[in-house]
């Protein structure tokens, strides 16, 4: 109750100064400095309950349908395009030109397999998936992002080369599903016993749909438009239509807004063995730390990172501040002339109590 009315104390000032012109600088700063004051603390009851979430093994997924949620972002080898004959005007054959020599290639280009450079991430997805085939799941359907958000197919990012790895390294029955087809079109696939029982679906890369990251699209009237939030609560809820069950085993989308992470409205959903283990590590590095505790923090995200860092000064040992948020650092604590990037009021307000709290920590 104090929380709210003070909030609302707050938003009457804030409505005041609109007045003034001086709204747009000032509730990012307001903002933040009611989220400091107000930051709820975590204590061991929080990561007890983390700790409990449930896990792949807490429910029996025999002839269910399992949405499987993984994390396949890997490094492929570089594009490269078949070598094919065109007619020229006179009727005789000649080369195409070789991918970037020409502005204007045609778009029939044929792209030669790519191969996967490192498969560390794919090894760390065996786990989960043995289960899932091993616990006679009905059909095991793969949901997983490769390269940038387009939101149009891109041959160059398919998944096949993944979906022809796991195929061997598993010898199951792995069916690609190759188009980008609506989904609602694959539910009914599903329903007819398109797919064989036991089988794992490998969807196409998910970032060819711009509702699973919110991206450009057409809609209806011809007009280029970004997706709405209802655009990809709409997207999830096709997804979660296909299933019976869920299971996230994609750590580095977890804290994402991605409509296959966040919008999935099925009654059992689980986490992975690799989601298992990093909420494992995560809750242990705040009940049972291992001395000496270093936080190393970089990245783009000046005002969150500092957060971080602010918020784990009573528990680390040391932090370290590394690239674009040390910049950031230097620039405002020190003095340092740097004129190439403007730092809003936000990040500067963060960095100074960083600093004060750092030097009483001392």
């Amino acid at each position: 109750d104090d929380w709210k009315e003070r909030v609302a104390v707050e938003g009457a000032k804030l409505a005041l100064q609109a007045y003034d012109g001086g709204f747009n600088q000032e509730e990012p700063l307001l903002q933040l400095k009611l989220l400091l004051e107000n930051r709820q603390r975590v204590d061991e009851d929080t990561f007890e309950q983390l700790s409990r979430k449930h896990k792949n093994e807490d429910y029996d997924i025999e002839g269910k349908r399992v949405l499987l949620r993984l994390d396949l972002d890997v490094e492929l080898s570089p594009v490269e395009y078949e070598q094919t004959e065109a007619l020229s005007e006179s009727g005789i054959k000649s080369p195409r030109s070789k991918a970037g020599d020409d502005a204007s290639v045609a778009e029939d280009k044929i792209i030669k397999p790519r191969t996967i450079i490192d498969t560390t991430k794919l090894d760390a997805c065996i786990e989960t998936l043995k289960f899932c085939v091993d616990h006679l799941a009905g059909i095991i359907i793969i949901a997983a992002s490769l390269g940038d958000p387009t939101g149009e197919s891109r041959p160059e990012n398919s998944l096949r080369p993944i979906a022809d790895f796991f195929r061997e390294k598993l010898e199951h029955n792995v069916v690609f599903e190759e188009e980008r087809i609506e989904l609602d079109d694959l539910e009914q696939r599903m329903e007819e016993g398109t797919y064989p029982e036991n089988c794992i679906l490998f969807l196409e890369n998910l970032f060819f749909h711009p509702h699973e990251f919110g991206g450009l699209h057409t809609n209806s009237k011809g007009q280029l438009v970004r997706s709405a939030l209802e655009d990809r609560i709409q997207f999830g809820g096709y997804l979660s239509s296909l299933c019976d069950a869920y299971i996230n085993d994609s750590v580095d989308q977890t804290l994402t807004e991605l409509a296959s992470v966040v919008h999935i409205n099925v009654d059992y959903r689980m986490m992975g063995s690799n989601l298992c283990n990093e909420v494992s590590s995560f809750v242990n590095i705040f009940k049972e730390p291992r001395r000496p505790l270093v936080l190393i923090i970089g990245g783009f995200d000046h005002l969150n990172q500092l957060l971080l860092a602010y918020s784990m000064l009573d528990l680390a040992d040391h932090i370290i501040l590394v690239g674009e948020v040390a910049l950031a650092y230097v620039v405002h604590h020190y003095g340092v002339k740097y004129s190439k990037v403007a730092f809003p009021s936000t990040v500067q307000y963060m960095i100074r109590q960083l600093a004060e709290k750092s030097e009483e920590n001392e």
